[in-house]
């Protein structure tokens, strides 16, 4: 931080021992110590801050970009939906111009007749 080696700070110490005295250096110590302790932890508060803001931030965009493969995932899976569906309605309009309604009823199901009200056989049906 400060590049201060041994020979730098021993020459500071002896500059406050010339200066304080044996009887004030002590609390000058303690003193110094303490607020440097302050501004350290100050610093750290400061430090630790700003990376709970920037992973806020993080995890803030990681939830919008989520959302959006989300949407853009939705969003193809109704254009699929109605592709399908489209492309059902096309088929069903062409057997419908082809010949009647019996292409509604399902191959292999039985209807219900209106006269009976009671299932009838179909004759789709492959014998066994």
């Amino acid at each position: 931080m400060f590049d201060l080696g041994m020979w730098e700070l021993m020459l500071v110490g002896i500059v406050a021992l010339l200066v304080l005295g044996p009887e004030k250096l002590p609390k000058a110590a303690r003193t110094a110590g303490y607020w440097v302790r302050r501004a350290r932890q100050s610093w750290y508060a400061v430090r630790s801050e700003i990376e709970r803001e920037l992973a806020a931030d993080e995890f803030k965009r990681s939830i919008r970009d989520s959302r959006e493969a989300l949407g853009n995932s939705v969003k193809q899976v109704r254009e699929s939906g109605e592709h399908i569906q489209r492309s059902f309605t096309g088929h069903l309009s062409n057997l419908d111009a082809e010949g009647g309604d019996d292409h509604r009823a399902i191959p292999g199901e039985s209807e219900a007749s209106p006269e009976t009200g009671k299932a009838a056989d179909n004759d789709d049906k492959t014998p066994s």
